[in-house]
């Protein structure tokens, strides 16, 4: 059927181009050597031999990729990863002390030298700008230029203290009424 389909527009063309018909080319064919049918095998396995053939090969590549870890062994695989996981924890531990300890250290530091808690965040702030780390011998040479820092503490005399105080203040009152200003 393409044969004539293609004989049809061969033949409308040339009556409208006016060109002389060309016919169709012929396939070219090559001759396939024939092969002999009784010297050809065909195998055919059972599930069970496929299954055994896909079982090795994966064996073989799950080898391969244990050594790629350095592990002969499955067993040996999970406990690297069984550590590694312990190893990670162990950081996290780690680094959550180090910053209780930093935070206990500060507050030490605080209470040392009577900084004043409004003034936590000045301190705090202080430290970070100048990239220094809080310890005893940069906070004492940080509080020579920044008393303000320091707490206020008004002294309050009690008990025996201010009754001498008092006691003093009085006899001088009187010394100053009978001698008079001295």
């Amino acid at each position: 059927m393409n044969e004539t389909f293609e004989a049809k527009s061969v033949d409308t063309q040339a009556t409208i181009d006016e060109e002389p018909k060309v016919e169709p080319q012929q396939p070219i064919t090559t001759q396939e050597p024939k092969v002999n049918e009784q010297n050809v095998e065909t195998k055919t396995f059972t599930q069970d031999e496929v299954n055994e053939i896909v079982k090795k090969r994966l064996d073989k590549h799950a080898n391969s990729q244990l050594k790629n870890y350095g592990v002969e062994t499955q067993e040996e695989l999970d406990g690297l990863l069984a550590k590694g996981r312990e190893y990670q924890k162990l950081l996290e531990e780690n680094e959550r002390l180090k910053t209780e300890n930093r935070d206990l250290v500060k507050q030490s530091l605080y209470s040392k030298y009577k900084i004043d808690e409004s003034r936590f965040d000045d301190v705090d702030t202080y430290f970070k700008g100048k990239e220094l780390d809080l310890t005893d011998e940069n906070l004492a040479n940080a509080l020579t230029t920044h008393n303000e820092w320091v707490k206020k503490i008004a002294q309050v005399e009690i008990g025996a203290e201010k009754q001498e105080k008092d006691l003093k203040s009085d006899e001088d009152e009187i010394r100053a009424r009978i001698f008079g200003k001295i």
